[in-house]
């Protein structure tokens, strides 16, 4: 059953989803100051730092009130951009789920006590945000997806197989991620991931909310909706984390779910449309994209692919990231800039998970 893209959604440092693609198109970006001191042997030292706040939206807001946030003014925008449908109609709700998408590491992050747990989620933020938005979700339509930077790879994978078994007809998918938050910006400088002024490599901080929606080709007909993209494959690919953790184990990976999403499509190779990925910064994100492109050669991949790095106008929104670039890359179709009919976009998580999502014009 063909699965379709019928609504985009976001909330980011440069706007909504229009106005974000169309920033990112002309090479814009809106980096602010943080405040940041990085606590060092000799003491505390005030750190210059920029990043990409979604300024006075989420200003004064923490953790799961700042993601209500993030993702209440995404959703709001998918209203806009897709309003044929009703989602405060109850009726609305009988063959739609909501998907929400959860960042990871996040004990060590917000630095809370005891684990959060699904429960928790679903009753400090996902009622939360459904009571604000006045849409009259069944608890029983929500599904949590919590694999971090992969996350939005994982509730395509999720939604497609249940509109193809005809679980239900639609699927909304929300995630909302930040990493300019105090403790988050702690945690990424233990981590020795924080661009600093001693360690130019590294994260520059953003946080952003998106959101898709995924109907069957046939109920997007029935109701008249504009069809923005085709979900033509989704790959994913778990390696083992002591695995992931040699040099090059997840670039082969990344390689391998890119050479299964174009056979499973049936794409015309070497590939010559465009690849949204989610370079951040890192030095092994960098190389294992690197690699991936190596490892699939001229004859899967033509060499001047054109690659497209959102993280480089917004930041690196953590699980946000891979549903960003998948809004991008849906715009890119959309607007008819990408170089081919065919778009890729790619996410890696250094736990171990990749992800390849290769989408199609509905012009075709």
């Amino acid at each position: 059953m063909s699965v379709v893209i019928t609504g985009l959604g976001m909330a980011s440092s440069l706007g909504d989803v229009t106005r974000a693609a169309a920033a990112m198109r002309a090479g814009l970006s809106r980096p602010c100051p943080l405040s940041f001191q990085q606590v060092l042997d000799e003491g505390a030292v005030a750190e210059g730092l920029s990043g990409h706040p979604v300024r006075h939206l989420t200003d004064g807001y923490y953790f799961l009130g700042r993601w209500c946030r993030l993702a209440h003014a995404a959703l709001r925008d998918l209203e806009r951009y897709s309003p044929a449908i009703a989602l405060t109609d109850t009726a609305a709700w009988r063959d739609t789920v909501l998907i929400i998408v959860v960042g990871d590491s996040l004990e060590e992050r917000y630095m809370v006590r005891g684990s959060v747990g699904d429960d928790d989620l679903q009753s400090r933020y996902v009622s939360r945000l459904t009571t604000l938005l006045g849409w009259p979700v069944p608890k029983e339509q929500v599904r949590l997806v919590r694999s971090g930077r992969c996350g939005g790879a994982e509730a395509l994978q999720l939604a497609s197989s249940g509109i193809g078994q005809r679980e239900f007809q639609r699927a909304i998918i929300v995630v909302a991620d930040s990493l300019v938050e105090s403790t988050s910006l702690e945690w990424l400088a233990r981590r020795g991931e924080l661009k600093l002024q001693g360690y130019p490599v590294g994260i520059t901080a953003g946080e952003a909310g998106a959101t898709l929606m995924l109907e069957s080709a046939a109920s997007a007909r029935q109701r008249g909706a504009r069809v923005d993209a085709v979900l033509e494959s989704v790959q994913l690919e778990r390696t083992a984390r002591d695995e992931a953790k040699k040099r090059g184990a997840l670039g082969r990976a990344l390689s391998a779910v890119v050479d299964r999403a174009l056979r499973a499509a049936g794409a015309a190779l070497p590939f010559d449309g465009d690849i949204f990925c989610d370079l951040n910064g890192m030095e092994p994100c960098a190389f294992d994209f690197g690699m991936m492109l190596a490892t699939l050669g001229h004859e899967r991949v033509r060499p001047d692919v054109q690659s497209h790095t959102p993280c480089a106008f917004l930041g690196d929104a953590g699980a946000a990231t891979g549903v960003v670039s998948l809004c991008m890359a849906v715009r890119a179709l959309v607007r008819g800039y990408a170089t081919g009919q065919r778009v890729l976009t790619t996410c890696r998580d250094g736990d171990g998970i990749v992800g390849a999502v290769l989408l199609g014009s509905a012009r075709n």
